[in-house]
């Protein structure tokens, strides 16, 4: 098992602020297991679990396909965009174009 830090720098100004990049609905992919420790760690089809915390696991529930990327960042704030490219990178996470 890995232990990701998945909090890492904003998306430059640009990149956030484009009309197509928020326009993106977020699908979870894997699922939430627990482990031996009694932790949570969201696991990918292929069989990697990762330790990440509560606010992780919060955003990552709330990606039901109909919830769009900007729309979580009241609530996780600047952090949401970095957070949802690695959780992408590590096949928790499906966008959808629309």
């Amino acid at each position: 098992m890995l232990y990701v830090n998945i909090m890492g720098e904003s998306e430059p100004e640009a990149v956030r602020t484009r009309a197509g990049f928020l326009q993106l609905r977020l699908k979870r992919k894997g699922q939430l297991v627990k482990m031996e420790d009694g932790s949570q760690a969201l696991l990918n089809e292929k069989g990697k679990r990762y330790r990440v915390s509560p606010q992780i696991i919060d955003l990552w529930n709330r990606c039901d396909g109909n919830m769009y990327q900007h729309e979580l960042v009241p609530k996780f704030g600047p952090q949401t965009y970095p957070i949802v490219k690695k959780l992408t990178e590590l096949e928790l996470l499906e966008i959808i174009k629309d």
